[in-house]
């Protein structure tokens, strides 16, 4: 089995490495089995991390065992430094840095708090570098900056590991002076995504080549964004969920219009919407569920579904919540999809 060694990240042990193994991780990241092999060829070896592995394998069987707590918090005690590197000592709520662990590995990692204290920059480094962090799956950056002035350009220095299957960037602000966050610099490291998540008041897109993702939430601007959406290489994607954040309209047109949408079972489009647009698309044909919710659809809308009922009656289910349905009117749609199953919370249109 090929196998090296790799120093750690800030840390002062040089970590063994079997490349064989680390695939077998990799293929099935969500099994236990193949860490606990690796665990005990690194157990083998001297290195820390086997019992760290063992410890916790044991406990996702036995997690309330408080002997293995015991022993688990001893090990991350003793080897902080080797485990964490530049983390070490610099995370937990006072440092908003949230770690997660899997079978000795950083599952998920949480970054949030002040973004004007938080070294973002150091921080993403050090998991693009760390061992601990060589299968990270799940990455959130999370900051509310509403209560400063100018934005720090986070994603500016924004790195993420190869191994991620799930990415959430949520940045909050007032200022009109913001950087449009560009995403696309980040798309050839995330060749394993699947799930996407983004809330951004003003993002880019770019050209959009993600081979694995499954599902993508966005809320932000998407005036701006519409033909990265049209033309996004997206092979795998089943489901797509839009919101724009303007009191502008969007044309949602070429995106409903376009191939890239051909896999999409689940769509949620968020503001205004063209019903004429939107039922005139080829992804409805295709479409599982549908949100419609507080997308401000008013009763003249409502009729052109219901004259157009036999075009969504594959649907499992249309949720048209939060619009501005009179109660007689949202109770013919309901007949006339029958039987779809229809959300209507109404949201009782103004006199």
């Amino acid at each position: 089995m090929e196998q090296g060694y790799v120093r750690a990240w800030g840390g002062n042990l040089a970590e063994p490495v079997n490349a064989e193994l680390e695939a077998a991780i990799r293929n099935d990241p969500n099994a236990c089995a193949p860490y606990l092999v690796y665990g005990d060829w690194l157990s083998e070896r001297g290195d820390p991390r086997g019992p760290f592995i063992a410890v916790q394998g044991a406990r996702l069987d036995r997690p309330d065992d408080e002997a293995l707590k015991e022993e688990e918090r001893r090990l991350l005690g003793e080897h902080e430094s080797a485990l964490l590197g530049e983390l070490a000592g610099n995370h937990g709520p006072d440092e908003g840095v949230a770690l997660e662990w899997y079978a000795g590995f950083l599952r998920k990692v949480v970054l949030g708090g002040d973004p004007y204290v938080l070294d973002i920059e150091g921080v993403c480094g050090t998991l693009v570098h760390l061992p601990s962090a060589k299968f990270l799956s799940e990455l959130t950056v999370s900051f509310d900056c509403r209560s400063y002035g100018d934005p720090p350009d986070i994603m500016r220095a924004f790195d993420v590991p190869p191994s991620l299957r799930s990415l959430t960037v949520v940045l909050r602000f007032d200022s009109p002076f913001a950087t449009p966050a560009d995403l696309s610099r980040l798309y050839p490291k995330l060749a394993q995504l699947e799930d996407l998540r983004i809330d951004l008041k003003d993002v880019e897109l770019g050209t959009i080549a993600l081979p694995e993702l499954r599902r993508l939430e966005l809320r932000a601007d998407l005036r701006q964004n519409v033909r990265s959406l049209a033309t996004a290489a997206l092979p795998k994607l089943t489901t797509l969920l839009l919101f724009d954040t303007t009191p502008a309209p969007v044309d949602f047109a070429p995106i409903l219009e376009s191939g890239a949408l051909g896999t999409v079972r689940h769509l949620a489009l968020g503001r205004r919407v063209s019903i004429a647009a939107l039922l005139g698309a080829p992804v409805v044909k295709h479409l599982e569920t549908l949100d419609l919710s507080r997308t401000r659809i008013d009763d003249a809308q409502a009729e052109a579904l219901i004259s157009s009922a036999g075009a969504l009656k594959h649907l499992e289910s249309l949720d048209l919540s939060e619009n501005r349905l009179s109660k007689p009117v949202a109770e013919r749609l309901v007949r006339a999809l029958d039987p779809v199953r229809v959300s209507i919370a109404r949201r009782e249109p103004r006199s």
